[in-house]
């Protein structure tokens, strides 16, 4: 059974999950010419290092940043297709428009 500092804990890690989701979603939303270094930098890091859901928001929000910086939202999409998860890496190839090879074709 569990107690309530265990019920405390896993409802405020979901709280912080939200909170950085959103927190995307505003920068993605902020980003300008004048602000893109920085936000887009804090993107790229983002797609290394946090959660699925927020790779994610970042990918679905890719033509945007294709308008604001090309060479960065490139260079992010490219983190994407060697993502360890598989839907951000399929996601991610096709934005790029790298060729999958399968398995038995290796060779050809």
């Amino acid at each position: 059974m569990l107690n309530m500092a265990t019920v405390d804990v896993a409802r405020l890690v979901s709280i912080v999950k939200m909170g950085r989701y959103y927190a995307v979603k505003t920068l993605l939303l902020m980003t300008t010419p004048d602000t893109q270094d920085p936000i887009l930098t804090r993107l790229s890091k983002m797609m290394d290092y946090d959660s699925l859901y927020v790779r994610s928001l970042i990918l679905n929000h890719s033509e945007g940043l294709m308008s604001i910086s090309v060479e960065m939202a490139d260079f992010t999409m490219q983190k994407a297709t060697v993502d360890h998860h598989y839907v951000i890496r399929t996601r991610g190839r096709e934005f790029v428009a790298i060729p999958t090879v399968s398995p038995g074709m290796q060779n050809c």
